[in-house]
């Protein structure tokens, strides 16, 4: 029986690259983004609805509080990243 790895997240966002046509979706355990620490999952598509399994991503959430500012890198699994940002 196949794992159903979408199970526990909602949809948060959706949105196409503009220069490639994929389609990324981003994931979360409730559907929404929250302040403070989160836990994305993304699942990237191409034009044809297929998933892409080793896509390479380069994503720096910062987010700025005064004069603080904090980043976070995603780390890869073979089918969603996950990023957490706080």
């Amino acid at each position: 029986m196949p794992v159903n790895e979408l199970d526990g997240l909602q949809l948060a966002s959706t949105f196409t690259d503009s220069l490639s046509g994929n389609t990324i979706s981003l994931f979360t355990p409730s559907g929404k983004f929250q302040t403070g620490y989160n836990y994305v999952f993304l699942q990237i598509k191409d034009k044809g609805g297929n998933l892409i399994n080793n896509a390479t991503i380069t994503w720096t959430p910062t987010m700025a509080i005064s004069k603080l500012r904090n980043r976070n890198t995603a780390l890869r699994d073979d089918k969603f990243i996950l990023a957490s940002f706080f």
